[in-house]
């Protein structure tokens, strides 16, 4: 029904640059390698999922199946459904935007990394009103319990490096927990409220990437869990889609094998609740309690199961600009446009 915009995470990739990140006080600007180039296409599992990817650097990854996030998170209390095959879910990380986490009125950078386009070369949305991401209290900011992350227009054009053309009047934001915390399988879960709009060219994504994004080799080889991908353009429903090489052969609707998208009909005009078990050989996402697809991966290319999703993978949160059938339109789509996030919790 729809073709989507690709989000393109161009991250820290140098250990001397983590340092300096973790050194940094909130506000700094976010060093980030070079950007995947804007033109590559990926065809998804129909006309709706095309995605733009783009190219990357190899680089170096410590190994580890997860990094901790802080001493002794509680997750809001909260007990999820039962653990798959038994046992207790153990909570590894929680950020609820509050004074529970420590975190009620700014950002948490020893949690999250802004993303920045200056640094990185990252930016969503068409060729000629693409967004510059800058780590500004007017894109990423933290007040009322929330996560702001916000998409506006400036009041004059102005230079932004990085961009496809560097002059822009849109800004946007997007954090990620890139080297403060990942983790290998698990429960991830993120409470938020899209923008309020049907217009077309709004894009939010709630999604992990690879700690080692060539691991496995050209991308989507090292797979990517988009475990919620919501489009202005189609309001009322959410579409996940999970990222990795198979034969389009073995899909099975009724064993669940490499079933990597659906749609999933949502209230738009409230929270909704987001969630991603993630076990060996199995991906099931739902919301609000509600499985919406499981995924019984089989991977091609000389990659076997449970690869390419047996590394660390971090958390990112997007929002962006669209393009193709949903592009962001300056005279049509409306700004500013704002995710809420009210928590992101993850157990292990």
């Amino acid at each position: 029904m729809h073709t989507a915009m690709r989000k393109l995470i161009t991250l820290v990739a140098l250990t001397a640059a983590a340092a300096t990140l973790a050194a940094a006080p909130a506000g700094a600007t976010v060093p980030a390698r070079a950007a995947r180039a804007t033109t590559a296409s990926h065809q998804g599992h129909r006309t709706k999922h095309k995605t733009h990817r783009h190219k990357s650097k190899r680089r170096k990854h410590a190994p580890a199946a997860q990094k901790a996030a802080s001493a002794a998170p509680n997750c809001g209390g909260e007990v999820p459904p039962a653990k798959p095959g038994g046992g207790a879910w153990t909570c590894t990380f929680d950020d609820e935007f509050d004074a529970a986490t420590g975190d009620a009125n700014a950002l948490n950078t020893n949690v999250w990394v802004p993303q920045v386009t200056a640094t990185s070369g990252y930016t969503t949305g068409p060729a000629l009103d693409q967004a510059c991401y800058e780590n500004s209290p007017a894109n990423i900011s933290v007040s009322g319990g929330y996560l702001h992350l916000t998409a506006l227009k400036t009041s004059s054009l102005f230079d932004c490096s990085g961009l496809t053309y560097s002059l822009t009047q849109y800004t946007s934001g997007m954090v990620s927990t890139y080297e403060r915390f990942s983790q290998t399988y698990g429960r991830f879960e993120v409470r938020a409220e899209m923008p309020q709009t049907a217009a077309k060219g709004l894009q939010e994504t709630l999604w992990l990437w690879p700690d080692n994004d060539t691991l496995y080799g050209k991308e989507p080889a090292s797979g990517e869990i988009d475990f919620s991908e919501f489009y202005s353009e189609y309001f009322d429903d959410d579409i996940p889609y999970v990222h990795y090489d198979y034969a389009a052969t073995t899909k099975n609707a009724s064993t669940s094998t490499n079933i990597v998208t659906a749609d999933c009909p949502l209230n738009p005009a409230q929270f909704n609740d987001y969630a991603l078990v993630w076990e060996p050989g199995t991906l099931t996402i739902s919301i609000n309690g509600a499985t919406c697809m499981t995924d019984n991966y089989v991977p091609d290319d000389g990659v076997d199961s449970p690869a390419p999703f047996d590394q660390g993978f971090f958390i990112a949160l997007t929002q962006a600009l669209g393009i193709t059938t949903n592009a962001f339109n300056p005279s049509t789509t409306p700004l500013p446009a704002t995710t809420l996030i009210k928590y992101v919790r993850v157990w292990q």
